[in-house]
C-alpha cells in the first residue's frame, strides 16, 4: 500500500501547487481592478446627473461637447442620456473653422437635447 501513497501525494502537490498558482493570478487581478471599487463607481446615475448639470451651470462658457462625457464609457452614457447637459451650445472660439463642423455639432445638440429649448452663444 506505501508504494500507491508516494504517486497519489505528488499528484496531490501538483493539484496544490495549481491552487496557489491560480490564486496568485487572482490576486494580482484583483489589485489591477480596485479603482473600479471606487465610491465614485457606486453612484447612481441619478447623482452623476445632479453633479454634471451643477458643473455646466457653473461653467461660464459652454462646452463644445459636455467634458463628463470623455472620462469613461458609463459617464458617456449619462451625459449621452441627460438632455440638459445639451441644451446649451457655443459657437466659435472652438477648434472646428469649417461651417459643417458646426452643423453637424448643431445636429448632434439638438438630437441629444430632446425636448430642451436649445441655447446658443457665439
Amino acid at each position: 500500500q506505501l508504494e500507491r501513497y508516494g504517486p497519489e501525494l505528488l499528484r496531490l502537490q501538483g493539484i496544490l501547487v495549481s491552487l496557489w498558482q491560480h490564486k496568485a493570478r487572482l490576486e494580482r487581478y484583483q489589485e489591477c481592478c480596485i479603482g473600479f471599487l471606487s465610491p465614485v463607481r457606486r453612484l447612481p446615475a441619478e447623482i452623476l446627473q445632479t453633479i454634471f448639470l451643477l458643473g455646466s451651470e457653473s461653467s461660464q462658457t459652454p462646452n463644445v461637447i459636455p467634458v463628463p462625457g470623455q472620462v469613461c464609457r458609463r459617464w458617456r452614457d449619462v451625459v449621452v442620456g441627460t438632455p440638459e447637459l445639451w441644451s446649451r451650445i457655443s459657437v466659435g472660439g472652438t477648434r472646428f473653422t469649417f461651417i459643417d463642423h458646426y452643423e453637424d455639432l448643431a445636429s448632434l445638440f439638438l438630437e441629444r437635447s430632446i425636448s430642451q429649448p436649445l441655447s446658443v452663444s457665439m
